[in-house]
């Protein structure tokens, strides 16, 4: 019988991309969480199904709310997935998992600043960080430079807070839907232990 379990976590990690985007979009809170899904999908499956997850995660988002130009934000998730799928394998230590927090970090405040310089003149009506972009642009700072700015602490938040649950969700996981079950090994593997039985 073939193991459906990848399949399965797949669709959990693209739930948990598309469940925080509305729950953050719901009470308006100040988070961009696109990258659990991936970052647990990767860690468990490899970077293809990382990439598969965040390609879904953005297509989505970017076809009934945010438009075409929001679709640039999978390019991250697609170095996450590779990312991830490395470093944060499941036996990985707690210092890979900092380390990947800092660099999801970073990818994400690249992507955003240069997202807002290529394609916006003026930040969007719904933009989350909008009291502190007040006080930098009240400040008398540069309109673009002042969004900027909004964003550091908005993409700090998400990263730590896509690699904590991303984290937890891992280890909520049960452990049979991560392992191959004996009878779903390949018949030369089943060969091989019933000669070691037979010895």
């Amino acid at each position: 019988m073939k193991n459906k379990n990848p399949i399965l976590l797949l669709y959990i990690g693209i739930a948990l991309n598309l469940v925080l985007f509305f729950l953050a979009e719901y009470f308006k809170l100040p988070l961009l969480p696109y990258h659990t899904g991936t970052m647990y999908v990767s860690t468990l499956l490899g970077p293809a199904a990382g990439i598969l997850a965040t390609a879904v995660t953005f297509l989505f988002i970017s076809l009934f709310f945010y438009g075409q130009e929001f679709f640039w934000f999978v390019l991250p998730g697609i170095i996450i997935s590779f990312l991830v799928g490395e470093q944060c394998k499941k036996d990985a230590r707690i210092t890979n998992w900092l380390v990947t927090a800092g660099e999801v970090i970073l990818l994400d405040l690249f992507f955003y600043i240069l997202i807002v310089l290529w394609k916006h003149n003026s930040i969007p009506y719904d933009y989350r960080g909008q009291r502190i972009f007040m006080y930098f642009y009240e400040k008398g700072t540069d309109e673009i430079i002042s969004v900027c700015l909004a964003g550091i602490p908005i993409v700090l938040l998400s990263g730590i807070q896509a690699v904590a649950t991303a984290f937890l969700g891992i280890l909520c996981t049960p452990k049979h839907w991560i392992t191959v079950p004996t009878e779903e090994l390949p018949s030369e593997q089943k060969g091989l232990q019933c000669q070691n039985q037979k010895n």
